[in-house]
C-alpha cells in the first residue's frame, strides 16, 4: 500500500497531531518538502519518502516564522520608503505651488510695465 501524504489548508491548525493513514499508530511530524504535506517517521525510514526532502514540522514551522519576519521587515522597509517619497513629493508640489504663484505675479507686474510702456509711447506720438 503507497504511503500517504496529509494535506493540510493554509493556516489550519489542529487539536492534536494527525495520524498516518498508512502506519496508523505514527504521528504525521515531518513536512515533505517535495510534496508540501505531512508524513510519519515510518514512511520516511521506509523509503516513501527520501530523508533529505523533509524536516520537521517544528523545524518548518520555525522557518516559515523567520521567513515571515524577514518579509515584514522588508514590507516594513518598502512603507518607510513609501512614506518618505510622499513627504518628498508633497514638498516639491507645495515648491512648485510658489514658484509658479510667483512666475505668474513676475509675469503680470512685467505685463503691466509693458501696457505702461505701450500707453506712454501711444500718448507720445499723439502729440
Amino acid at each position: 500500500r503507497p504511503h500517504v501524504v496529509t494535506q493540510l489548508a493554509p493556516g489550519a491548525r489542529m487539536a492534536k497531531p494527525p495520524r498516518c493513514g498508512r502506519h496508523p499508530g505514527e504521528e504525521l511530524v515531518f513536512l515533505s518538502v517535495v510534496q508540501q504535506g505531512l508524513v510519519c517517521r515510518e514512511c520516511v525510514l521506509s523509503g516513501g519518502h527520501a530523508m533529505a526532502d523533509c524536516v520537521s514540522v517544528e523545524e518548518a514551522g520555525q522557518q516559515a516564522g523567520l521567513d515571515l519576519r524577514a518579509l515584514l521587515e522588508a514590507v516594513e522597509a518598502k512603507a518607510g520608503k513609501v512614506k518618505d517619497s510622499q513627504a518628498e513629493l508633497h514638498g516639491v508640489s507645495h515648491q512648485i505651488g510658489g514658484d509658479y504663484a510667483r512666475s505668474v505675479q513676475q509675469l503680470e507686474e512685467r505685463a503691466g510695465e509693458m501696457l505702461e510702456t505701450i500707453e506712454a509711447r501711444q500718448r507720445e506720438d499723439e502729440r
